[in-house]
Protein backbone atom coordinates (compact mmCIF):
# COMPACT_ATOMS: atom_id res chain seq x y z
CA UNK A 1 0.00 0.00 0.00
CA UNK A 2 1.22 3.41 -0.97
CA UNK A 3 0.75 6.15 2.25
CA UNK A 4 0.10 9.24 -0.30
CA UNK A 5 -3.24 7.54 -1.88
CA UNK A 6 -4.88 9.31 0.41
CA UNK A 7 -9.00 9.37 0.77
CA UNK A 8 -10.91 12.84 -0.23
CA UNK A 9 -14.58 12.12 -0.26
CA UNK A 10 -17.97 10.43 0.37
CA UNK A 11 -20.47 11.22 -1.96
CA UNK A 12 -23.83 9.93 -3.72
CA UNK A 13 -25.10 8.03 -0.92
CA UNK A 14 -28.22 6.77 -1.01
CA UNK A 15 -30.87 3.80 0.12
CA UNK A 16 -33.22 1.67 -1.65
CA UNK A 17 -36.56 2.57 -0.77
CA UNK A 18 -36.96 -0.53 0.91
CA UNK A 19 -34.04 -0.20 2.92
CA UNK A 20 -32.18 -3.59 2.04
CA UNK A 21 -29.43 -1.76 0.09
CA UNK A 22 -27.33 1.20 0.10
CA UNK A 23 -24.65 2.80 -1.98
CA UNK A 24 -21.89 5.34 -2.12
CA UNK A 25 -18.80 6.32 -4.04
CA UNK A 26 -15.35 6.62 -2.52
CA UNK A 27 -13.41 9.28 -3.80
CA UNK A 28 -9.13 9.52 -3.76
CA UNK A 29 -7.46 13.25 -4.13
CA UNK A 30 -6.16 12.00 -7.25
CA UNK A 31 -9.69 12.09 -8.26
CA UNK A 32 -9.95 7.88 -8.99
CA UNK A 33 -13.12 6.56 -7.26
CA UNK A 34 -15.31 3.69 -6.28
CA UNK A 35 -18.97 2.85 -6.40
CA UNK A 36 -20.14 0.55 -3.61
CA UNK A 37 -23.51 -1.06 -3.59
CA UNK A 38 -23.90 -3.28 -0.04
CA UNK A 39 -26.91 -5.04 0.51
CA UNK A 40 -28.11 -5.46 4.44
CA UNK A 41 -26.03 -7.96 5.01
CA UNK A 42 -23.00 -7.01 3.22
CA UNK A 43 -22.85 -3.68 5.38
CA UNK A 44 -21.57 -5.84 8.72
CA UNK A 45 -19.43 -7.34 6.68
CA UNK A 46 -17.41 -3.99 5.38
CA UNK A 47 -18.12 -2.44 8.54
CA UNK A 48 -15.96 -4.95 10.11
CA UNK A 49 -12.98 -5.46 7.47
CA UNK A 50 -12.53 -1.17 7.98
CA UNK A 51 -12.79 -1.56 11.92
CA UNK A 52 -10.37 -4.71 11.91
CA UNK A 53 -8.03 -2.88 9.62
CA UNK A 54 -8.37 0.34 11.80
CA UNK A 55 -7.65 -1.97 14.83
CA UNK A 56 -4.60 -3.26 13.29
CA UNK A 57 -3.71 0.11 12.24
CA UNK A 58 -3.80 1.62 15.52
CA UNK A 59 -1.80 -1.41 16.64
CA UNK A 60 0.96 -0.41 15.02
CA UNK A 61 1.06 3.17 15.93
CA UNK A 62 0.39 2.71 19.39
CA UNK A 63 2.98 -0.55 19.59
CA UNK A 64 -0.27 -2.38 20.59
CA UNK A 65 -0.89 -0.47 24.12
CA UNK A 66 -4.05 1.14 24.40
CA UNK A 67 -3.71 5.15 24.74
CA UNK A 68 -6.43 7.32 26.92
CA UNK A 69 -9.17 8.58 25.36
CA UNK A 70 -8.15 12.65 24.38
CA UNK A 71 -10.17 15.48 26.85
CA UNK A 72 -12.17 16.51 23.52
CA UNK A 73 -12.16 13.35 21.28
CA UNK A 74 -13.57 13.33 17.84
CA UNK A 75 -16.40 11.42 18.27
CA UNK A 76 -19.28 10.60 15.28
CA UNK A 77 -22.58 11.43 16.55
CA UNK A 78 -24.42 8.44 14.99
CA UNK A 79 -27.22 7.78 17.90
CA UNK A 80 -27.60 4.25 18.93
CA UNK A 81 -31.33 2.93 20.04
CA UNK A 82 -30.36 0.29 22.44
CA UNK A 83 -27.27 -1.39 24.06
CA UNK A 84 -26.99 -4.83 25.20
CA UNK A 85 -25.11 -7.72 26.08
CA UNK A 86 -25.41 -11.17 24.08
CA UNK A 87 -23.81 -14.70 25.02
CA UNK A 88 -20.75 -16.03 22.59
CA UNK A 89 -19.64 -19.06 21.48
CA UNK A 90 -18.03 -19.44 24.21
CA UNK A 91 -17.43 -19.07 27.99
CA UNK A 92 -14.96 -16.89 27.81
CA UNK A 93 -16.67 -13.46 26.55
CA UNK A 94 -19.88 -11.38 25.65
CA UNK A 95 -20.91 -9.89 22.92
CA UNK A 96 -21.29 -5.94 23.33
CA UNK A 97 -24.34 -5.31 20.65
CA UNK A 98 -25.06 -1.61 19.77
CA UNK A 99 -28.35 -1.79 18.13
CA UNK A 100 -29.87 0.62 15.42
CA UNK A 101 -33.35 0.01 14.65
CA UNK A 102 -32.99 -3.55 12.94
CA UNK A 103 -28.97 -3.30 12.57
CA UNK A 104 -26.68 -4.62 15.02
CA UNK A 105 -23.04 -3.86 15.70
CA UNK A 106 -21.29 -6.40 17.86
CA UNK A 107 -18.37 -6.36 19.44
CA UNK A 108 -16.98 -9.60 21.53
CA UNK A 109 -15.87 -8.62 24.70
CA UNK A 110 -13.79 -10.36 27.46
CA UNK A 111 -15.31 -11.39 30.72
CA UNK A 112 -12.77 -9.12 32.64
CA UNK A 113 -13.05 -6.40 30.08
CA UNK A 114 -16.99 -6.32 30.37
CA UNK A 115 -16.42 -5.68 34.08
CA UNK A 116 -14.21 -2.88 34.03
CA UNK A 117 -16.49 -1.70 31.19
CA UNK A 118 -19.32 -2.11 33.43
CA UNK A 119 -17.65 -0.30 36.11
CA UNK A 120 -16.96 2.90 33.80
CA UNK A 121 -20.70 3.25 32.68
CA UNK A 122 -21.75 3.10 36.43
CA UNK A 123 -18.99 5.93 37.50
CA UNK A 124 -20.55 8.02 34.11
CA UNK A 125 -23.70 7.40 35.24
CA UNK A 126 -22.82 8.75 39.40
CA UNK A 127 -21.01 11.56 37.78
CA UNK A 128 -23.92 12.38 35.32
CA UNK A 129 -26.73 12.42 38.00
CA UNK A 130 -24.71 14.33 40.45
CA UNK A 131 -24.09 17.04 37.45
CA UNK A 132 -28.11 17.03 37.14
CA UNK A 133 -28.76 17.06 40.56
CA UNK A 134 -26.45 20.19 40.73
CA UNK A 135 -28.16 21.92 38.19
CA UNK A 136 -31.59 21.17 39.47
CA UNK A 137 -29.94 22.64 42.48
CA UNK A 138 -29.46 26.09 40.58
CA UNK A 139 -26.14 27.04 39.42
CA UNK A 140 -22.68 25.30 40.10
CA UNK A 141 -20.43 28.25 42.10
CA UNK A 142 -17.57 26.66 40.76
CA UNK A 143 -18.31 26.27 36.83
CA UNK A 144 -15.81 28.28 35.06
CA UNK A 145 -17.85 30.60 33.19
CA UNK A 146 -19.43 31.72 36.78
CA UNK A 147 -15.80 32.57 37.65
CA UNK A 148 -14.73 35.97 37.78
CA UNK A 149 -10.82 37.33 38.24
CA UNK A 150 -9.85 38.27 41.43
Amino acid sequence: MVDNERFKSISNRGVSENGGAGQLTLTREDGTSLRLRLDKEDFITVIDEVTQLAIEAAGIRTGNQTTPIPDNPAFRTIEVNELAIARSDDGNHLFLVLRVFDFDLSYKVGLEDLKAIADGFAQAAAILEAEQASIADGPNPMSPVLLKPA
